[in-house]
């Protein structure tokens, strides 16, 4: 009797097992895909900022200047700010997400690639470019 009930206990919980393990992938992969959404919303929110602000220091002109905080996710592995653009590339699940902000103003500069909190300088200069940095 006592080992029929050890199989029958043993047969329980690989039933359980068996059905709790895709559930658990389900719920890993809606969450990775949440964090994704989230890292590149804010990355979003935080180029768009500084777009807004390379526009607003190009048409007050020189010696126009502010500074933006930004959030820089992890899993930044390009910042690229040339032209009138501002590009930074994600790392993801399926590859790479570049995350663009147009500007109006021909900027130029740089943005960190590690995570974290950022005092982002926007500057107009004397030569009409909008200058990045931090």
């Amino acid at each position: 009797m006592k080992g029929q009930a050890a199989v029958e206990y043993m047969i329980i919980i690989g039933i359980a097992i068996a059905i709790l393990t895709p559930l658990f992938v389900i719920i890993d992969s809606y969450t990775y895909e949440s964090k994704q959404d989230l890292r590149t919303k804010a990355l979003e929110d935080g180029l768009d900022s500084i777009a807004e602000s390379a526009n607003m220091v190009y048409f007050q002109g020189y010696p126009a200047r502010i500074s933006v905080t930004v959030y820089i996710p992890q899993g930044v592995i390009l910042t690229n700010v040339t032209g009138d653009f501002i590009r930074v590339r994600l790392e993801s699940k399926n590859g790479y997400n570049d995350v663009i902000s147009v500007t109006d103003a021909p900027v130029n500069g740089t943005l960190p690639t590690s995570s974290g909190t950022y005092k982002v300088t926007v500057s107009a200069t004397e030569d009409g470019w909008v200058n990045v940095s931090y």
